[in-house]
């Protein structure tokens, strides 16, 4: 395999000492991208109505929070799924709490990210309460509240909703859209 623009630099001798070859792929690259979109979802897809969450993409708002939901939905006696007010846009603030209500422990917040294109705090947030079960000895001594998109969840939602799921391949691409 030899990139496009040395290709002669191997056909040439190749060619010169009459060595029999064969191109056997056109072009590598183009050959994987369709292989890759193929089997992945969609990055965008609204799938809120399952409870998983593909914690290897950055998910939609319905996504996140249809996760949260459905944590809330199956460990009724230790998350509740909450909405503390509405964005200045009237959208919901929605989270989780951990733990219950007893004053007696220790509050422990994750901020879900106020920012306007905030990606990675989101998804951090809910990652973290994903590997509750690891945390648990601790998070019993807590009682943990997680909000996500306290502040801008227009910010993410017009985000989402101005690039396809290409344009958010690479870390570098992110940063470029939002830097």
């Amino acid at each position: 395999m030899v990139d496009k623009k040395y290709s002669d630099n191997l056909l040439d001798p190749l060619k010169k000492y009459d060595i029999a070859h064969i191109k056997t792929i056109n072009d590598v690259q183009k050959l994987i991208n369709i292989k890759e979109r193929r089997k992945r979802p969609r990055r965008l897809q609204d799938e809120s109505s399952t409870p998983f969450y593909d914690f290897n993409r950055y998910g939609s708002y319905a996504q996140m929070t249809s996760w949260m939901r459905a944590l809330a939905r199956n460990n009724p006696q230790l998350v509740q799924f909450i909405t503390i007010g509405t964005s200045h846009e009237g959208r919901s603030i929605d989270g989780v709490e951990i733990g219950g209500h007893d004053r007696s422990k220790r509050i422990f917040w994750i901020d879900g990210g106020i920012h306007a294109r905030e990606w990675a705090a989101p998804h951090t947030a809910l990652y973290f309460i994903h590997q509750g079960d690891r945390l648990a000895d601790e998070l019993r001594k807590l009682n943990l509240h997680e909000i996500q998109r306290a502040i801008d969840k227009g910010g993410h939602l017009s985000m989402m909703s101005k690039y396809d799921e290409e344009s958010f391949v690479t870390n570098d691409t992110i940063l470029r859209l939002v830097g």
